[in-house]
């Protein structure tokens, strides 16, 4: 007899473009006893239904063997401190790839500067073949070598990603021009030092963008999962009980005393209380909420006591559906339902650094529409 699927759920470190993101899900998904599994690059994080079987060891050595690295999130106050601490990795990733596109910004404006003359049919380059090189070895010093490594890593493992693609241009473009520099009988009037510069600086300034846009969209969820109290008080029978909203059920019986938060959606079904739904409404006014009315999971209770009972829990609660938005445990809900706009994603994600073996399945199904067969 087969148990009953679990959600587990992963950080993971090292993707850089949505082809990342897709290699990952692929080889989560071919685990055994795998069902679904949704990973947002964003978040940099995995979510998946599995059998109980599936351990968390075998998730992280196979997305080891793929060269990324995933590390289980945890509930409760380890997962608050785990907040914490990705956090601080965002914020000194972000500082360090600030620094990087800064120093390198400045060595391609000088060479962007100096190659306007040629570019424009007025004169010769401002500055001389050996300066662009010095230049140029000066970008690839602090940007090239980031994508360097990574490509390294992904071909590796066997794959390829953004940055493959970045360093096969700004090498061959760079590696070029320093043959064309050597060689005395050769032209230096095209010479690519420049362009190559540009490119790696304004790949870091979308990298720049990217880990500025993740530290928000983590933050906006931490702050999300804050307006959910971690206890709440259970009525059972005259008897009130403290317990851990993890522990709260459908048709749970809550009090919510004035000034809590609401721990879960719920319908009002004794007393009457204004109750501040701002985070959900935008109205800046408590609204009043009495008997058969519907309460939000985290919003704030008023002056007066009432009763509840559960209706959503976690994920299907409203706020759970905004955490959804984040990419949340709710996206899982969407990938089980088959929603075609999943797929479309995933495809043109997995086509962001494509392969030759991709090639030579391009090329066979054209030459198949032309009726012709592949000679090789």
């Amino acid at each position: 007899m087969n148990a009953s699927p679990r959600h587990m759920s992963f950080d993971i470190a090292g993707m850089t473009c949505a082809a990342c993101s897709t290699r990952v899900e692929k080889v989560i998904a071919r685990i055994e006893g795998v069902h679904q599994v949704k990973v947002n690059l964003a978040l940099e994080r995995a979510d998946m239904t599995a059998e109980t079987g599936v351990s968390a060891d075998a998730v992280m050595e196979r997305v080891a063997k793929a060269g990324y690295v995933a590390l289980p999130r945890y509930g409760g106050a380890a997962a608050e401190a785990e907040n914490e601490r990705r956090q601080t990795r965002q914020r000194a990733d972000e500082r360090q790839t600030l620094i990087r596109f800064s120093l390198s910004a400045v060595a391609s404006i000088a060479l962007v500067v100096a190659m306007i003359p040629p570019m424009t049919g007025m004169g010769p380059a401002l500055i001389s073949p050996g300066t662009q090189a010095v230049l140029a070895a000066w970008v690839f010093l602090f940007s090239g070598t980031r994508f360097f490594r990574e490509a390294w890593v992904a071909l590796r493992s066997g794959t390829t990603n953004m940055a493959v693609l970045v360093t096969l241009g700004t090498v061959a473009a760079f590696v070029f021009s320093l043959w064309k520099l050597s060689d005395p009988h050769a032209s230096h009037q095209h010479l690519y030092f420049e362009s190559a510069a540009v490119v790696l600086t304004l790949v870091m300034l979308g990298k720049y963008l990217e880990a500025r846009a993740r530290r928000g969209a983590s933050a906006a969820l931490m702050s999300l999962s804050r307006l959910v109290p971690d206890v709440a008080e259970r009525l059972s029978g005259d008897k009130a009980e403290i317990v851990s909203v993890a522990a709260l059920r459908i048709g749970d019986v809550l009090r919510i005393r004035p000034g809590s938060r609401v721990p879960a959606d719920g319908m009002v079904v004794n007393g009457a209380s204004e109750v501040d739904e701002s985070l959900i409404t935008g109205e800046s006014l408590p609204g009043m909420k009495k008997a058969a009315d519907t309460l939000i999971a985290g919003s704030v209770n008023g002056n007066g006591a009432v009763d509840i009972k559960v209706t959503a829990l976690g994920p299907e609660t409203r706020l759970g559906a905004i955490g959804y938005c984040f990419g949340g445990t709710s996206a899982l809900e969407l990938a089980r339902s088959g929603a075609p706009v999943l797929g479309v994603v995933s495809f043109h994600g997995g086509l962001g650094s494509p392969t030759p073996a991709d090639a030579r399945q391009i090329k066979g199904k054209v030459l198949a529409l032309h009726g012709a067969d592949d000679p090789y």
